[in-house]
């Protein structure tokens, strides 16, 4: 029988007890940690705020009306502003135990939703004149940043 001659269909693929585990030393694991770029909450709003900006900056422009750029600011600050409270809530809390780790990872990004909506609904109230594709557009590409935040952390550095 071919299939058993070179497969072994008795091994569970996601056992994870018979994978051999290197244990590194120091200078091997900084060096393994080296090789990744580490990003964090502080430099992705950075970059929300860059981007954010730029992007009212290309609204006042090319969009003809007054209150673009403004708009623009403030599809950023919904970003922006509700991501900078849940950063500094959770930096805060270090060394605690996982599970209430998890449960302040929970009620923080709760209170970054509500807070973020909470923005989105009164920004008819708060911009004058609102620009609603300013604003959402700046919206959308600020989010984006935390995609390429991600993508580019990924990247192993060429050393």
């Amino acid at each position: 029988n071919a299939r058993s001659a070179g497969w072994e269909d008795s091994r569970d693929p996601y056992d994870l007890a018979e994978v051999p585990v290197k244990v590194l030393s120091r200078d091997e694991a900084q060096a393994l940690l080296a090789r990744y770029r580490r990003l964090t909450p502080r430099g992705v709003l950075a970059a929300q705020v860059v981007v954010g900006l730029l992007a009212a900056l290309i609204c006042g422009v090319f969009v003809s009306r007054p209150s673009a750029p403004w708009s623009a600011l403030y599809g950023a600050a919904v970003v922006v502003l509700p991501g900078a409270l849940m950063a500094r809530s959770l930096a805060s809390g270090r060394n605690l135990p996982l599970a209430v780790s998890q449960i302040r990872l929970l009620v923080w990004t709760v209170v970054k939703l509500a807070v973020a909506c909470a923005m989105l609904a009164g920004a008819q109230n708060v911009v004058r004149d609102l620009h609603w594709p300013s604003m959402l557009a700046t919206l959308i590409v600020c989010l984006q940043v935390n995609v390429l935040a991600l993508l580019w952390q990924g990247r192993v550095k060429k050393i």
